[in-house]
């Protein structure tokens, strides 16, 4: 899939967050995950996570059946574990997986060193691969929630 909708969005995003904000959305300890695997998140998805938490989009991009879960804190894979280490480094050192798909499609950010805004990549498992998908979280759940 080619990378559409690569503008942060931010903006929109805010408007989105409060809009689907739960009363109760659960309580997650990001400082204490953060620090066990020495990677922070970026703070659009905390913010999302704070206020509406774990959510499934429907029919992504027009594909009836295609969901995409954003995973609760506690199921988000900082070491891409399905995925061969040989594999992984030739195409992003440090995955951290984010969302799956019934598929067995996965998103994840694109951890690089000074920047905590990451690409977010989808994991292609029918090409075994890693492909660009946003700019950033911001514009992965517009890019979701358009459809």
């Amino acid at each position: 899939m080619p990378q559409r909708g690569s503008g942060g969005g931010e903006e929109w995003f805010a408007e989105y967050v409060k809009k689907h904000a739960k009363p109760k959305p659960p309580q997650s300890n990001f400082a204490a995950i953060e620090k066990k695997h020495r990677a922070a998140l970026p703070d659009s998805y905390k913010q999302f996570m704070k206020s509406i938490g774990p959510k499934t989009f429907k029919d992504v991009e027009g594909e009836e059946g295609y969901n995409v879960e954003i995973l609760p804190l506690a199921k988000v894979d900082f070491e891409f574990s399905g995925f061969t280490e040989a594999r992984r480094k030739r195409t992003i050192a440090h995955p951290i997986l984010f969302a799956t798909t019934e598929h067995g499609d996965a998103f994840c950010f694109k951890v690089v060193a000074k920047s905590t805004d990451y690409e977010v990549h989808r994991y292609d498992h029918e090409m075994d691969d890693f492909e660009p998908f946003t700019r950033n979280f911001a514009a992965f759940i517009k890019r979701l929630a358009d459809g």
